[in-house]
């Protein structure tokens, strides 16, 4: 608290809604990820694994947001790591479609 003022940084930590519902994204993500992965390696779905990609990177973007006030240099380096995975899984993805 500064000069009596509630910063952006507590009012995140201290809003239970929005910390559940981070965790419950993250959750479902993850799993996502695993189901889509195991289609993947058992190759029931060929194209699987670009998909569960962009699941972990919307994980590592969740996980950049609650990580950006304890620790910047991580959460920075979540944000790069989840921009150039979701951009390559994207690409796939187009790829994919458009050549076949």
């Amino acid at each position: 608290m500064e000069n009596g003022k509630i910063t952006l940084q507590e009012r995140v930590e201290n809003n239970k809604a929005l910390s559940l519902t981070v965790k419950i994204v993250t959750l479902l993500a993850s799993l996502g990820a695993l189901v889509l992965a195991v289609l993947q390696l058992f190759k029931v779905w060929d194209g699987a694994i670009s998909y569960a990609l962009i699941l972990l990177s919307l994980e590592m973007l969740l996980q950049a947001f609650t990580l950006w006030h304890r620790s910047r240099g991580i959460a920075i380096t979540n944000l790069v790591a989840a921009a150039i995975t979701l951009g390559c899984s994207v690409a796939v993805i187009i790829i994919r479609a458009v050549s076949g």
